[in-house]
C-alpha cells in the first residue's frame, strides 16, 4: 500500500497533548494535505488503491488528531501561542462538513502553497482565489459515509450563516456548488496568536480590562449595584444612561469581572454604508465570541430615526452573544427596549456638590493653579461630569504651556470649560462674543447690584440647594432668569455679555424665526431642544425682543389662537423647569403675560444714562488713534442729546466714515451729519440747521 501515515504524522507523539493552539492548527492542515494529495495525484499505482483504502488512510489521520486532542482535554492554551482551531469551531457550532470547510478556509491563510493548490485543482473555473463548495464537497466525499453526504447541504448552509466565513458569489453560475468561501482575516490572526484589534476595527472600538480601567473617583454605589446585577444576570440588555463624559465606560470596565470589555462606537458604525456596516458588525461579533469579550455599544442613539436600526443590530448581536451593554445620554427609547429584551436600566445622575468637589480637587491638585481659582466654587457653578472636569484641566494645562504662563489661570480654566461644551445649541441660536466687564457697564448702582446678585445665585445654586437643603423645598424655578427692559441703547445686550463674562459661560441669542414653525407641534419641539441643548452646553440663553414670543395670551376664537396659547404655555413650563441661566430683553414691558412675570427671578429696568455717564461712555468709545479736529466736541453731543450707549457708538462710528470719505479729520460737521442719520431712526426728522442748533445749545 502506497498510502503511509508516517509520511504525514509522527506516530510516536500521537499520545502527547498539544503545546499550543498553533500546533493543533498545523496538525489539521497536515490532514488537509492528505486529502489534497489523494485528490490531486495521478500516480497509476495510487489510482489502483480502492476508495475503501483511501478512506481508511484518511480515517487514520483523523484518529491521530483525535488522540492528541483527547490528550489535551483540560489543558489551557495560552491564546498568544495561537487559539485552538477546535475551540473556534465549537464557538460557532461547526461540525462535520462545516468544520471541514473551516479547515479548507484556514489553510491558505496560514501557508501560500494552498492558494496555488486550490487554484490548480479549480483551473477549469478560471482565476479563482478561494475554495468553492464544489471542491470542498469532492474532498469531503473521500471520507464521508452516506449519512454525512446527505448532511452536506445543511453544512453548506451553516457555512453561509457563520460569521467566520466570507462568501463569494460573484462567479457567474447557477450552481450553488460554485459559490466560494474564505476565512475572515481576523480569525487567521487569532490562530497565530495575534489578539490585538485589527486595523480595520480600530476606528470603531477599543478593548480594555479592569487593570486598565480608570479609577472610580465617585459613584461607587453605582459600581456595586451594576457589578451585582452582572454577576446574577449573564443574559440580556443593559442600558447605562448619563450625560456626556459622566464615567459610563469607566463604570462598566470596573464592573465586568473576569473578561475583557470591547467598547464599540455606535455613531461611527451607523455612519458606514450598509455593506461595510455588515462586515464590521460581523468582525466585531466574531471577536466577542472567540475572545469572550463583553460587547458594549457606546454613544447609542435611540431616537425615532435610529431606533429601528438599533433593534436590528441588537437582534443580530444576540444571535451570538448572551449579553450586550449600551450607553446613552438619556433614557429615550428605554420602554421599547424593555419590551423587546430581558432589560436592566441604570441612570447615572449628575454629580452632587460633594462629589463635584471631590472630582475638582482630585484633578485640580495635579496642576499649578493661580490663587483666584476656588475649586469649590467651580464645583458649585458648573454642572460638569467627572470626565469633563478631567478634560477641562487637560485643555487648560495645554493652553498654559502654549502661552508660557507659570500657572493655570481663572480665565484659562473658564475658556477650557467653554471649549468642552457641546455645540448643538448653535443649530437654533447665535453665539454672542463676550468682551465686556462690570466697569464697562454704565448703569445705576442698584441695577448693577441686582445683576451681580443674579450671578451669585447662579454661582452658589448647587450649594444652597443641596448643602442647605433648599432643593428639597423648591422643586421648580431653581434656575435664574433676568428680564432687562427699557428703551433701545440702554445696555441690555452689554449687560447680558457682562454677566456671561462674570460666570465664564457662553452667551447664545435665540433666533425666534428658527424656533417658530407653521406646523403644529414643531415650535414646541424647537423650544424643548433649545432648553435641552442649553442644559448640556452650560450656556446662557439670551432672548432678545422677548415680548415677541412671551407676549400675553389671547382669547381663543379659532384654532390658531389655541395653538399660539399652547406654545406660550409650553415655553413658560420649560422656563420654570430650566435650572440654568436665562436673560430676556425687551423694549416694551407691558406686553408680557402675567404668568411669565411671576416666573422671572429678577426684573431690571434699564434707563438711559445720565449726562455724566453719557460723557464718560462717549469718551471711552473714541479711539486714541482717531484723527480729531478741535471742533469735534463729544461732550456737547453727550450733554445735549439723550442717547443710549449703542446710539452714541453709532454716531461716532458713522462720523468716522464720513470723515474718511472726505479725507478729512473728524470734525463737528461730520458729527452733526452722522447724528442726523441716527436721530432719523427714532423718527426725528430734523434739518441740518435744527440738529446744529440743538447740538450748539448751552
Amino acid at each position: 500500500m502506497l498510502l503511509d501515515l508516517e509520511q504525514y504524522y509522527d506516530g510516536s507523539i500521537h499520545q502527547l497533548p498539544y503545546d499550543s493552539g498553533l500546533e493543533e492548527t498545523y496538525d489539521y492542515l497536515t490532514w488537509i494535505d492528505m486529502f489534497l494529495d489523494i485528490y490531486a495525484r495521478s500516480d497509476e499505482q495510487l489510482k489502483e488503491e480502492s476508495n475503501a483504502e483511501k478512506k481508511f488512510f484518511l480515517l487514520r489521520g483523523m484518529e491521530f488528531l483525535k488522540s492528541r486532542r483527547n490528550a489535551s482535554v483540560g489543558r489551557a492554551f495560552d491564546p498568544e501561542q495561537g487559539m485552538s482551531l477546535t475551540y473556534i469551531a465549537s464557538g460557532f457550532g461547526l461540525s462535520g462538513f462545516s468544520f471541514f470547510c473551516l479547515l479548507l478556509a484556514v489553510a491558505p491563510q496560514m501557508e501560500m502553497k494552498y492558494v496555488y493548490q486550490y487554484r490548480e485543482l479549480q483551473a477549469q473555473m478560471g482565476e479563482v482565489r478561494y475554495v468553492t463548495f464544489e471542491l470542498a464537497s469532492s474532498l469531503y466525499a473521500l471520507l464521508a459515509d452516506e449519512e454525512e453526504l446527505l448532511a452536506m447541504p445543511a453544512g453548506q448552509g451553516a457555512v453561509r450563516r457563520c460569521p467566520l466565513f466570507v462568501i463569494h458569489e460573484e462567479h457567474e453560475s447557477e450552481s450553488e456548488l460554485l459559490v466560494g468561501f474564505s476565512l475572515l482575516p481576523q480569525v487567521s490572526a487569532l490562530l497565530r496568536g495575534d489578539l490585538g484589534i485589527p486595523r480595520s476595527l480600530q476606528q470603531f472600538c477599543v478593548e480594555t480590562d479592569r487593570s486598565e480601567a480608570p479609577a472610580m473617583i465617585v459613584g461607587t454605589e453605582h459600581l456595586e449595584k451594576l457589578r451585582n446585577y452582572l454577576n446574577g444576570n449573564p443574559r440580556g440588555l443593559i442600558q447605562i444612561a448619563g450625560k456626556h463624559l459622566c464615567g459610563k465606560k469607566s463604570l462598566i470596565a470596573n464592573s465586568v469581572i473576569g473578561r475583557p470589555v470591547l467598547f464599540v462606537d455606535f455613531e461611527k458604525l451607523m455612519a458606514l454604508s450598509d455593506r461595510d456596516k455588515g462586515k464590521k458588525i460581523n468582525d466585531l461579533l466574531t471577536r466577542c465570541v472567540l475572545l469572550d469579550e463583553q460587547l458594549v455599544l457606546v454613544h447609542v442613539n435611540l431616537s425615532e430615526e435610529y431606533q429601528r436600526l438599533t433593534i436590528v443590530l441588537l437582534d443580530l448581536c444576540f444571535l451570538y452573544v448572551d449579553r450586550v451593554l449600551i450607553t446613552t445620554v438619556d433614557t429615550t427609547g428605554a420602554t421599547d427596549l424593555a419590551m423587546t429584551y430581558p432589560f436592566f436600566l441604570m441612570q447615572i445622575p449628575a454629580l452632587s456638590v460633594q462629589e463635584a468637589q471631590t472630582a475638582w480637587h482630585y484633578y485640580g491638585d495635579r496642576y499649578a493653579l493661580e490663587e483666584l481659582i476656588d475649586l469649590d466654587n467651580y464645583a458649585d457653578q458648573y454642572g460638569l461630569s467627572v470626565g469633563q472636569i478631567a478634560c477641562a484641566f487637560d485643555l487648560a494645562e495645554k493652553s498654559r504651556m502654549y502661552s508660557g504662563q507659570d500657572k493655570i489661570t481663572h480665565k484659562g480654566l473658564q475658556e477650557a470649560i467653554r471649549q468642552l461644551m457641546p455645540k448643538e445649541i448653535a443649530k437654533l441660536a447665535t453665539k454672542i462674543k463676550v468682551q465686556y466687564e462690570w466697569d464697562d457697564l454704565k448703569i445705576g448702582v442698584e441695577e448693577k447690584k441686582t445683576l451681580q446678585l443674579a450671578c451669585a445665585r447662579m454661582k452658589y445654586r448647587n450649594r444652597v440647594n443641596e448643602e442647605w437643603g433648599f432643593g428639597q423645598k423648591v422643586l421648580y424655578g431653581r434656575g435664574v432668569s433676568v428680564l432687562l427692559y427699557g428703551p433701545p441703547g440702554t445696555g441690555k445686550t452689554m449687560a447680558a455679555q457682562v454677566m456671561a463674562q462674570e460666570l465664564g459661560m457662553d452667551l447664545y441669542r435665540i433666533d425666534l424665526s428658527q424656533m417658530v414653525d407653521k406646523y403644529i407641534g414643531e415650535t414646541e419641539k424647537n423650544i424643548g431642544k433649545v432648553f435641552d441643548y442649553a442644559a448640556d452646553s452650560n450656556c446662557i440663553l439670551f432672548f432678545d425682543e422677548a415680548d415677541a414670543i412671551f407676549s400675553k395670551r389671547t382669547d381663543v376664537s379659532n384654532s390658531n389662537d389655541r395653538h399660539a396659547n399652547n406654545e406660550i404655555a409650553y415655553l413658560l413650563q420649560k422656563l420654570e423647569q430650566f435650572e440654568g441661566f436665562v436673560i430676556l430683553a425687551t423694549n416694551i414691558f407691558n406686553n408680557f403675560d402675567n404668568a411669565f412675570i411671576r416666573r422671572i427671578t429678577y426684573i431690571v429696568k434699564m434707563q438711559l444714562p445720565s449726562v455724566e455717564t453719557r460723557i464718560s461712555m462717549a469718551q471711552g468709545m473714541l479711539p486714541a488713534e482717531a484723527p480729531v479736529d478741535p471742533s469735534f466736541d463729544i461732550e456737547r453731543l453727550a450733554r445735549n442729546f439723550e442717547l443710549g450707549g449703542a446710539e452714541l457708538k453709532s454716531v461716532l462710528y458713522g462720523a468716522a466714515f464720513i470723515a474718511m470719505e472726505e479725507k478729512e479729520r473728524m470734525s463737528e460737521s461730520h458729527l452733526i451729519r452722522s447724528l442726523k442719520y441716527e436721530l432719523s431712526k427714532k423718527e426725528l426728522v430734523l434739518t441740518d440747521a435744527e440738529v446744529y442748533m440743538r447740538y450748539r445749545q448751552e
